[in-house]
Formats: structure tokens, sequence, C-alpha cells
């Protein structure tokens, strides 16, 4: 962070309880964030972080929101984001808050309490929601699409001029709500006996995140592909590196966790810092006590959703444990506390390829994105030298280390081609959408292949190159499915005349709509990569100071 943003920041944490100082801090902050090039997360996580605090130091019980709160709120549905940019509110009461024409896109909401809730025109698309009431609220015309909302409850809400395919809803229950589509037809959302959606359309594609709750969980389908640390946190340990040291901070949640610090797990495990929560587990930084040394410990988070979690989270360890490789997260050992399994992996130092595309929003220099491309390639190929499918890269799914070493993370919804594959019902799509081949969206269509793995790399070679994923879409997963099948990826070499020709090429054609039109394999993709690294003219790669 820069030092004004830094001190500003500073201001704004230590003005809680002053709201006269509170509204200057935030006033200071808001003029800093729209500076052109600011670091839009890490003033989002400040925002959050005063927040938290405000309500947490607030004398009044009703935690009716105060003017300083308001407008934090209000700065953070302003600030300019995409759908990576996370918003996360945990264990609170805000008491007649206005959201009216807000845009908290990709927002985590847990454990909320929103009452007299001003919410008209605000957009929460992909947004997330977990045991969170909404009372006396109003949200005419919400931009709702392929939020997913967990365990809501639901009084008074009136829900008007949705869009068709609005939100998913699990474990619903509510009274006195009022409904309607854009187009003036009603639909009803009652309370259903386990797992509700308020999609009317047969075989609609759902949102990575919703499709696994909506199902009996006794059906073994897999859960979301996309990163389980989501925002400007560090899935590892607060490396501290020395460019841009605010994205790279660990977000250590707040109220909500179902396990606290210094938890010890089968009496060996010491849970140290909460460093990233997910939808199915929370991530700590922890302390092998046997063999003194500082672990990572992915735990599934202590929700009753049948054994569905206990089935994925297993078969997740049973697949990383087949896989040995400089360029892959090593795993160290699993076990059960409480009757709630854990994953103990190797502590990881970095931040994901996402934050760190945050800062080159133009793409990497070509000789970085190409080093980092190498070593992902290969990591792609020894994950399909032993029949697996990773099933979701992504540049969330990338792990980026001190020194620029590449670490493939996530393996929640990767498939064992050499065990019977799980296959997701008609009309589920499981991935991160800007990163999945066209066939995917095809509910009748193949399972994930090498070949949809190599469009992925693709996916994410475009965006280290450009500072974009080949396709965006205003319209939620629907236009990504439209932009997958129909649309061609402007070439990158049109958005750097620095890109050569080669590379242009090998993007385009890990991009092919036809899998058979790809590169054969992520060896084939390394070594092309290799050549046009030894072609390129200048220095050799650059690496993280």
């Amino acid at each position: 962070m820069d030092g004004e943003l830094g001190a500003a920041a500073g201001r704004l944490l230590s003005s809680v309880g002053d709201v006269e100082a509170a509204l200057a801090a935030i006033e200071d902050v808001a003029a800093l964030a729209r500076r052109p090039g600011a670091q839009v997360d890490a003033v989002t996580h400040y925002l959050c972080r005063f927040i938290q605090a405000w309500h947490e130091l607030s004398p009044d019980p009703s935690k009716r929101v105060t003017p300083d709160a308001q407008a934090a709120l209000t700065l953070l549905g302003s600030l300019p984001r995409d759908v990576r940019s996370y918003i996360r509110l945990e264990g609170m009461v805000l008491a007649g808050a206005n959201l009216a024409g807000l845009d908290f896109r990709g927002a985590a909401f847990d454990r909320v309490e929103l009452t007299e809730l001003e919410a008209t025109g605000i957009n929460l698309t992909s947004a997330w929601f977990r045991e969170v009431t909404l009372a006396d609220a109003v949200l005419d015309g919400a931009c709702l699409d392929h939020a997913d909302i967990i365990f809501a409850a639901l009084r008074g809400v009136s829900l008007q001029r949705v869009s068709r395919h609005a939100a998913y809803i699990a474990g619903y229950r509510g009274e006195g709500v009022t409904a309607t589509y854009a187009d003036g037809t009603g639909f009803s959302i009652s309370p259903p006996t386990e797992w509700a959606t308020v999609i009317p359309e047969p075989g609609m594609p759902q949102s990575a995140q919703a499709a696994s709750w909506l199902n009996p969980p006794t059906t073994p389908i897999p859960v979301s592909g996309e990163a389980e640390i989501p925002g400007p946190g560090d899935p590892g340990v607060s490396a501290e590196p020395q460019t841009a040291p605010a994205a790279w901070e660990p977000i250590v949640c707040g109220p909500g966790s179902e396990a606290e610090a210094d938890t010890v797990l089968s009496g060996r495990y010491r849970l140290d810092q909460l460093v990233g929560r997910g939808t199915m587990a929370t991530v700590w930084r922890a302390r092998d006590l046997l063999l003194d040394r500082e672990v990572a410990v992915k735990w599934l988070l202590n929700w009753d959703y049948g054994r569905l979690s206990h089935q994925l989270f297993g078969r997740e360890a049973q697949i990383m444990a087949k896989l040995r490789h400089p360029g892959i997260v090593a795993i160290y050992d699993t076990g059960m506390d409480g009757g709630w399994p854990y994953i103990v992996m190797e502590l990881l130092f970095g931040g994901d390829l996402s934050q760190l595309m945050s800062f080159y929003r133009q793409g990497l220099p070509v000789h970085r994105a190409v080093d980092l491309a190498i070593q992902l390639a290969e990591a792609v190929a020894a994950i399909h030298e032993r029949d697996i499918v990773h099933c979701s890269l992504s540049t969330q799914n990338v792990f980026v280390q001190e020194g620029d070493e590449v670490k493939v993370i996530d393996f929640a919804i990767a498939q064992d081609r050499s065990a019977e594959p799980t296959q997701p019902p008609d009309g589920y799509v499981m991935g991160v959408p800007e990163y999945m081949a066209p066939e995917l969206f095809d509910s009748q269509g193949p399972p994930y292949t090498v070949s949809s793995d190599l469009y992925g790399l693709g996916c994410v070679l475009y965006e280290m190159l450009t500072g974009a994923p080949p396709f965006t879409s205003d319209s939620g997963f629907p236009g990504y499915i439209r932009q997958h099948i129909e649309e061609t990826p402007a070439p990158p070499r049109d958005h750097d005349p620095a890109i050569t020709e080669a590379l242009n090429d090998l993007v385009l054609a890990l991009l092919s709509k036809a899998p058979a039109d790809r590169p054969g394999s992520a060896a084939d993709v390394a070594a092309a990569l290799r050549d046009i690294q030894a072609s390129l003219p200048g220095p050799g790669a650059l690496h993280l100071a």
C-alpha cells in the first residue's frame, strides 16, 4: 500500500467510536481510492475491518447504523470492482442501513442481520449469503443474478422486479415475502422441506458455488472450483513482500469462525491464525507440535450438510496424495477432530495469481508471463500424468510464491480418471466460468478432460498477457456460456505488440472451441513455451524481489 493510503487507513481504524473523526478519515480514504491505479482491494479490506470494529464497539444494542458506518458502507459499495474483489462482513447486525443503488457484487455476508434495509437497485450479482436475516427489507429492482443464499431467514421482504435467473436459495425459511419478476409475473419462495431455488427454467446452469448446496447431501457431486480464499487475503501466510504488501496481507476473519486460535486438532496441530475462509472450509496457519514446523490446515466448516462435504473432502485429500511435484501444493496428513475432517498441507508464502494480476491491469511483462506459464504447464502435465484432471484451472487456483515459484492449489472438484468419475446432474455446471471450456457448458457433453484443463490453462495465460481473461460478462453465467461457445477472443498480440506471433498463436490454439484443435498435452505446451522463451529478446524471466 502506498504511504498516503496506509496513513489514511490507520486513521480510519483508530477513529472507531468517534463519528466526526471517522467521517473525515472515510473522506480521505475515498479520495485516495479514486486515484488512478489505487489499490481497491486494500481499501475494501480496511473498510470491512472498520465496519466490523464499529459493530463490536457500538454501545447501541440494536446496532443501528450510525453516519460513519453508513458512510463506510456507501463507499464500500461504490468502489470500482469486479466480481473477484470481495467484501466480507461477518457476525454482525446492520439495522437501518441504506444500500440503495450500490454495487456489492461478489460480497460475502456471513451470519449478518439486515433489518429495515433499503436496498432498491442494489447489485448483488454472485453475492454469497450464509445464515443471513433480512427483516423489513426493500430490495426492489435488486440484481441478484447467481447470488447464493444459504440458510436465509426472510421476514417482510419486498423482492420485486428481479431477473428470471436471479438467485439460488438453500435451506430457506421465512414469511411475508412478496416477489415478482421484471415482467410483472410472480413467483413463490415458500419454505421447502430441504432445498429450494427461485430458478423456474429447467436446465438453467447454476452458479459454481450454488450447485453443490442445491442437491440432497447424499448426491456425490463436486463443489465449487472457485478459490477457497476469496478477496485480498493470502491463502498461506503474510509474506510481507516489498511490492504491494497490502493486497498480500492475510484477512483474519472475525466472529463466525467455527474454531478459535490455539485450538489443537488431534492433539497435534495447533491453529494459530485464520487466513482464509471459503464455501466449504477454513484455512489456518498452524503448527505441527510433533515435528515443530509450520503448516497450513484446511478444516471442513462445521455445517450440517450430511455426508456430501465429507466425501468431497476425503476425495480431495486422496487426489492430492497421488501428486508429487514442485509445482503442486503438498499434502502432509489428514485426520478427524470432533467428527470433522481436516487436511494438513505445506505452508505457502505469497499470494494467488489473481492477486498478483490486480497490480498488472495491462498484463505482466511478457518474459515474466512466459516463465510463470512454463511452470504452470509443467505442473499440469504432472497432474495429467497421474490420470487426474484439475477441472478448475484459474488465476485463483495458481499460487505464486516468493521468487515467482508457481504452485497449483485447490483440488476440490478434481477428477481421478482411474476411478469412477463423479458427474453433476443434468443442467449443473461446475467450475469458474471465466476459465471453462465450451464443451463443459453442455449438460449432455463429455466430462472434464485433459483438453478442458488445457483450455483453462489458455485462459490463465491470456489473462497474464493482457490483464483480463478472454471473456468477461455483465450478464452473469449465461453471458459466459454464450461467449465461450460462440465468440472468438481478441488475439493477445492486439493488446501488446511485445507478444510474439508464436506466443499469440499458442494462446489462441489453447482457446480453440473444439478440443481436437487444442495442443495434445500440457507437456507439449510447456515445450512450446520453452522454445518461445528462448526466442524472446532481452533479459531472462523477471522475478519478484
